[in-house]
């Protein structure tokens, strides 16, 4: 059986499905780094081997310069007798989650460039956990290096001139 979002994701009808798994004419399947995806890691495939489920395998499926991401899960099902009756296999578009990341990324990689270029010192304190961030900068500027330093609030306090304590 093979649903209509199946068929919509892959852009395969369900014969094409049943023949060709993860292989297609219109598309390539490649990991997370871009490399071809091995078949040999099809999740159906090593479930069918071994009967355990695999989850979470995260597969593009890249046409032209579109990749439309999914995460693969697949699952035996057994008879009576223990022996393998079936693989379920679930593939969920995650392309919007995959676009996402990558845009939070490249977020977190300007502002870090931006926070090195700026030479300041910075230092977070997150009220509920009580953890406190303190740049690489912040250190350097008070003579500390980088291991030096403890993600607590004991470790700014002691920097506070006592008379600016309260």
């Amino acid at each position: 059986y093979v649903n209509r979002s199946a068929e919509a994701i892959l852009q395969m009808d369900k014969k094409e499905i049943m023949q060709n798994g993860l292989k297609s004419d219109i598309w390539q399947a490649i990991t997370e780094d871009g490399s071809p995806f091995d078949t040999s890691l099809n999740p159906a495939m090593i479930t069918i081997q071994t009967s355990k489920p695999v989850h979470d395998v995260v597969i593009g499926l890249k046409q032209d310069t579109t990749i439309t991401w999914i995460d693969v899960n697949s699952q035996a099902i057994f008879n009576q007798d223990g022996l393998l009756r079936e693989v379920i296999l679930t593939i969920t578009d995650i392309t919007k989650q995959k676009d996402t990341e990558n845009k939070l990324f490249k977020a977190q990689k300007r502002f870090s460039l931006a926070i090195e270029g700026s030479q300041d010192g910075l230092w977070d304190w997150n009220l509920k956990t009580n953890d406190i961030f303190f740049s690489s900068r912040w250190k350097a500027m008070l003579g500390y290096e980088e291991d030096e330093i403890s993600a607590s609030p004991q470790e700014w306090f002691q920097n506070v001139h006592p008379e600016d304590l309260q």
